[in-house]
């Protein structure tokens, strides 16, 4: 039993090293999720998704081709997608909260099947 359970969290540990953005991986993306994101209303700024893309598409272009830069550019897409998706799709919590608390689950599951 001890085995199996230092073996699942071993799994969680690489998991998470492969997937969990580091620290020069996170600001380009967030940053590029925000601009596209306030294209879209309330903010409806037609000009941010020219230039939201750009910052983020040099960000993947310069890293290598090698499997670690595939890894950075997969964590780099996570941090990305999660900002921009859940920046868009937050009316999808605010309305159906008011049918059921199971919304908040619900959000949680699109967002994830969204950014994967």
């Amino acid at each position: 039993m001890t085995f199996m359970v230092n073996a699942h969290s071993s799994h969680l540990r690489s998991v998470k090293a492969l997937l969990w953005p580091r620290p020069g991986e996170r600001l380009i993306p967030a940053l590029s999720g925000l601009l596209l994101a306030a294209s879209f209303p309330p903010l409806h700024l037609p000009v941010l998704p020219f230039i939201g893309l750009v910052p983020f598409a040099l960000w993947i272009q310069g890293l290598s081709a090698n499997a670690e830069g595939r890894r950075a550019a997969v964590r780099g897409s996570l941090v990305f997608g999660t900002i921009y998706f859940g920046l868009v799709f937050y009316w999808i919590l605010i309305a159906l909260i008011w049918f059921t608390p199971l919304a908040i689950l619900a959000f949680i599951g699109s967002m994830i099947l969204l950014v994967a």
